[in-house]
């Protein structure tokens, strides 16, 4: 036997070794109700806007700022001065720069709570500031957000009608997450609020001198940026004069629209923004605390609360659906590809699930609320007479909690679809109105693995979401996250638009999942909708071979998808553009054998390098594989990394962000992604070991 052969022999035995811990950390950390749940963690404009909220909730008394929930705004304050920078500004990513608006949100919420402001904290933040181009550099919502109490002056913030809703299906025309914030923030907004703040209290400080606060005008005149900054002072017009019937109708209708949109939901649209703006929107729309409908959205939203004794942070939403869809994705490819010994696998230990583990992160919820409940997993880890049967048990109450997911209502994607039966997945623990495309193909890949004892109604579920992906295509042959064909490009240069989140266009990553589902689910290769997402992928391919990623960091991970998606669709490996992704993917590897790349790539669209992780490691070792790459060197060094980087629980450290929430804005560091997908990449790799026994070159 050769030593390439050995060498290859010995990695197969290691990594196979590897990912049955991996499995078995799984299993340990499941929820009795079948699912997984990580922690969602982002940066600190969360805490820094919670700060806020209070201050509209809970208004000086007598000019002093004393809130009832004091204590929970002195724990705020401690976990935004923990990340503050050396230079006095904050990030927005782990090992990123200062970001402007990130610091004036931090500056403005650590002052409230009574800093002072010669605490040399506040003063080199104020610094970093004032370096940065002061507050007027900072975006529009920070604006907004400030002009609610007089900080910042209104009539240089974005005008937001609520008329808006009076336009047709217009609001149907940005991205979901866009109408979920626009019209709670058009109420608030069209209230004109002055709302207190303590006595002396300002942002004077931060203004730069000699610096204008206008919205700047491109170069030219007939741009749609300038045409819609024209547009934006004929509003201000209209708020003055306007015929108030027309504004109480469209105030009305959108009461109506957010009223409806918290049915079958945990919150309006199920994420931070708009939650935080629909109880400010029901607060002047006068609903008092007590009232059901409030009362429900300030408990959902004091829910994404993390408060354990050891952390104190905001979560920008739940993500049970998509952390179970890609754990049981891994975790049935593991057990199908390298095939262990059933009885060295179990599932549970008999003992409840600590509140602190990660996977149980949160305030008191749907799952917090059984947390209490010890697993009912068949079996302590030393029950060895329920052993042989406790995965296939596991994946069957995995299968059970996500077929209770399926959406079976209309929600908004089906303004564009209104003959297209519901079906589909969302992202959270509820949020029926907004299935999303990304994790209605993660969940049809896991649902191959995790099987229902009930399998009539497991097929009828996947032939709903099968028959919904292909609806949900667009017309240039890819998918986005929520809706079809939200492409109007001229909406991103309207004023308030600079969050970069306006639209939600195709893109590889999504596009390059869903094929691979659709395939794996009985789609022929040959089908029109594959096809078609093919010329969109061969399209879409980047110059230097990779491809984009929206909604993970960044060309790695899109790289990864499409080519899955592309393997999964019959492309074959000797494909140009197969090749020349493959060769890219080689060409960035870092020296420890690892991938990693920068969030930067999104401020420079070119893939900038960072340090080794285990998610993108995995993202592209598992590209290389569906390339065709199972010998190479770089293939080799990177299963290595991730046997080496492996602790002994089976689980692997991450310290940064590989989540996009909204390229160069927001950004999501998935606790479970550093464990899911190496899992992967170790269960893909004992496949090709399996059936290629060729030395590793």
């Amino acid at each position: 036997m050769s030593a390439g052969i050995q060498l290859a022999d010995s990695l197969k035995m290691e990594s196979g070794r590897a990912a049955e811990r991996a499995v078995q950390a799984f299993f340990d950390r499941q929820h009795a109700d079948g699912y997984w749940w990580g922690d969602l963690t982002a940066d600190t404009t969360l805490e820094s806007d919670f700060i806020l909220l209070q201050l509209w909730l809970h208004p000086p008394q007598a000019g002093v700022w004393n809130p009832p929930t004091r204590p929970l705004v002195d724990k705020a304050v401690a976990s935004i001065l923990a990340r503050q920078l050396p230079d006095g500004g904050f990030n927005i990513y782990p090992q990123g720069p200062t970001e402007i608006s990130a610091t004036v949100k931090a500056y403005f919420s650590l002052k409230l709570a009574g800093l002072s402001p010669d605490d040399e904290r506040i003063r080199r933040a104020r610094q970093c500031i004032l370096d940065r181009g002061g507050i007027q550099a900072a975006n529009s919502y920070v604006k907004v957000n400030q002009s609610l109490f007089n900080l910042y002056p209104r009539q240089h913030c974005p005008s937001i009608p609520p008329e808006i809703i009076l336009m047709g299906n217009f609001i149907y025309e940005m991205s979901s997450w866009t109408r979920s914030i626009v019209l709670p923030l058009s109420i608030v907004h069209a209230s004109n609020p002055s709302r207190p703040v303590p006595d002396g209290f300002d942002l004077q400080e931060l203004f730069l001198p000699n610096t204008g606060m206008r919205f700047l005008n491109d170069e030219g005149f007939f741009t749609r940026r300038n045409l819609f900054l024209v547009f934006d002072k004929a509003l201000k017009i209209w708020e003055r004069f306007g015929l108030s019937a027309i504004r109480q109708k469209a105030i009305r209708k959108a009461e109506e629209w957010m009223l409806e949109r918290t049915k079958r939901t945990e919150g309006l649209g199920a994420i931070y923004p708009p939650m935080m703006y629909a109880i400010m929107a029901f607060d002047v729309l006068g609903y008092p605390p007590s009232h059901p409908v409030r009362a429900e959205a300030e408990l959902q939203f004091n829910k994404l609360m993390v408060d354990d004794g050891r952390r104190f942070f905001f979560q920008p939403c739940f993500s049970p659906v998509w952390d179970t869809a890609i754990a049981a994705y891994a975790v049935g490819e593991a057990l199908a590809r390298k095939g262990p010994s059933r009885t060295s696998i179990h599932t549970g230990n008999g003992q409840p699930p600590r509140r602190d583990e990660p996977c149980f992160a949160g305030a008191s919820s749907e799952a917090q609320r059984a947390l209490a409940a010890p697993p009912n997993n068949g079996g302590s880890r030393d029950s060895g007479s329920r052993r042989a049967d406790a995965p296939q048990a596991a994946m069957e109450r995995c299968a059970d909690w996500l077929l209770g997911k399926e959406v079976r209502e209309k929600g908004d994607w089906s303004v564009k679809r209104p003959h297209t039966e519901p079906s589909g997945w969302y992202f959270e623990f509820a949020n029926e109105f907004y299935p999303d495309i990304d994790d209605t193909a993660m969940v049809l890949l896991s649902l191959q693995h995790a099987r229902s004892r009930n399998q009539q109604a497991q097929s009828e579920c996947e032939r709903r979401a099968v028959r919904w992906l292909l609806d949900m295509q667009s017309k240039d042959g890819g998918w986005a996250a929520f809706d079809v064909d939200n492409n109007w490009e001229f909406l991103s240069d309207v004023p308030f638009a600079d969050h970069n989140a306006m639209l939600d266009p195709t893109c590889p990553d999504i596009t390059g999942r869903v094929m691979e589902a659709l395939c794996a689910h009985g789609v022929d290769g040959s089908h029109p909708a594959i096809r078609r997402g093919v010329k969109y992928l061969e399209n879409s391919q980047e110059p230097d071979g990779s491809w984009y990623g929206r909604w993970g960091v960044n060309y790695v991970y899109g790289t990864f998808l499409a080519l899955r998606g592309l393997r999964a669709a019959g492309e074959g490996d000797r494909e140009v553009h197969v090749l020349r992704a493959g060769e890219w993917l080689r060409s960035i590897q870092n020296a420890d054998g690892g991938w990693g790349e920068s969030c930067e790539s999104y401020d420079r669209n070119r893939f900038v390098a960072a340090g080794s992780t285990p998610s993108q490691t995995a993202w592209a070792v598992l590209g290389l594989m569906a390339g065709g790459d199972t010998t190479s060197l770089s293939l080799r060094d990177g299963i290595e990394y991730l046997i080496e980087t492996q602790r002994e629980d089976g689980t692997w450290a991450e310290d940064r962000a590989t989540g996009t929430g909204f390229p160069r804005v927001f950004y999501l560091a998935y606790h479970l992604y550093r464990d899911s997908f190496p899992l992967l990449a170790l269960a893909e790799f004992q496949r090709i070991g399996n059936g290629n026994r060729g030395e590793l070159s």
